[in-house]
Order: structure tokens, then sequence, then C-alpha cells
């Protein structure tokens, strides 16, 4: 999943300066939940263009703590942006994905 998010970036034209995970608790206990924060920079087109990706994810996801902030005074700034996203992925799955390794 992480591949996923970072191809995605990739793809929007973000540059992801750092992101860190880790577990944490999920409201349902087949369910597992990670926090990945990410920091990123680009001009807005862009940083907008990957927020409407991670929408898009094939995982349930909630996207909290988001900060932007202008990198410049030109007519199309580099934002430099953090936020956090928590994924949510079934128990199961993740046991078929170590399976396949």
């Amino acid at each position: 999943m992480l591949s996923e998010i970072l191809r995605e970036a990739e793809r929007s034209g973000v540059v992801v300066r750092s992101f860190t995970r880790s577990p944490t608790s999920a409201p349902v206990p087949e369910v597992r939940a990670v926090n990945l924060a990410l920091s990123l920079e680009a001009p807005f087109p862009e940083t907008f263009a990957y927020l409407r990706r991670l929408e898009g994810l094939s995982r349930f996801s909630s996207l909290s703590g988001l900060n932007l902030s202008v990198q410049g005074q030109e007519l199309n700034p580099r934002l430099s942006t953090s936020l956090t996203l928590t994924l949510y992925m079934l128990a199961r799955d993740l046991e078929a994905q170590g399976g396949e390794r």
C-alpha cells in the first residue's frame, strides 16, 4: 500500500520529502490501522491532484492534520504540505499478502 501512495505522488508531480509510518489501534478487532505522516512539496495544482488521488485509494483511509504553507512569492508558489493519513486494512488481507512474499 505504501508503494501505491508513493507512486501516486510521483504521478501527481509531488515530491515526498519524508514519511513515517506507525501502527495504531483500529475500532474493529479484525481491522489493522497504520498512520502515515507525509511531508510533501509541490505547487498547488499538483498538491490538489495528489490529495484527490489519495481519496481514490483502494483502501479505506482517513486524512487528518493537513497543513499547507506557501514557499515563495511567485505566481504559482510551491507549497510545503504535511499530512497524516490513516489506512485501514482487514487482517486477513495482510496475512494473505505476507503469504505471497
